[in-house]
């Protein structure tokens, strides 16, 4: 069964997250970001493998380097510090979840929070930070594939997660809002 790889205390520690929100809320928006934002960048089968690699009682410490980051030496014998696939998937559910939160669908029909005490932010304010969340994540993300391409000896399973349809590694984008 597939767990989310991060926490709410994850993305608050990146972005302003407001306590109020808890993790059964947050947790549909972390695994979309998962399935949709980092499987794409590691293939289906070093997702799998990393995945599952990170729910056993030990984890391989591969998978927690890949999960947090480490410092390493690059094919250029230069220090690198990666950042892991974590804030990837923080940077990115963020921005899923400003997309949704102040919405809901209901038996009524589709509803925006209001309450006394607060004052909700203009449209403007939502997308610029939407879009600075989803521009970490692209950055993020071009680090995750920089940190694979120079450690494939540690990672086998990259590049083994092709698109099925085109035989070619999915690329790396913006997610689609639809989905």
């Amino acid at each position: 069964m597939e767990v989310p790889i991060i926490t709410r205390e994850d993305i608050e520690n990146a972005y302003s997250l407001s306590k109020n929100i808890n993790q059964t809320r947050i947790d549909p928006h972390i695994l979309r970001a998962q399935r949709f934002d980092l499987r794409p960048i590691l293939g289906s089968y070093l997702y799998n493998q990393f995945i599952n690699g990170l729910q056993v009682t030990t984890p391989e410490q591969r998978w927690l380097d890949l999960l947090n980051g480490k410092e390493y030496l690059s094919q250029n014998n230069n220090t690198v510090f990666f950042y892991g696939a974590k804030p990837v998937v923080v940077s990115y559910a963020f921005s899923r979840i400003m997309l949704n939160n102040n919405s809901n669908v209901t038996r009524g029909g589709n509803t925006s929070k209001t309450t006394a005490e607060s004052t909700p932010q203009t449209s403007k304010s939502d997308a610029y930070r939407i879009t600075a969340a989803k521009q970490d994540g692209v950055q993020y993300a071009a680090g995750l594939t920089q940190f694979l391409d120079d450690n494939r000896v540690t990672y086998p399973e990259y590049g083994q997660g092709l698109d099925s349809n085109t035989g070619k590694k999915q690329s790396i984008g913006f997610f689609n809002a639809s989905r």
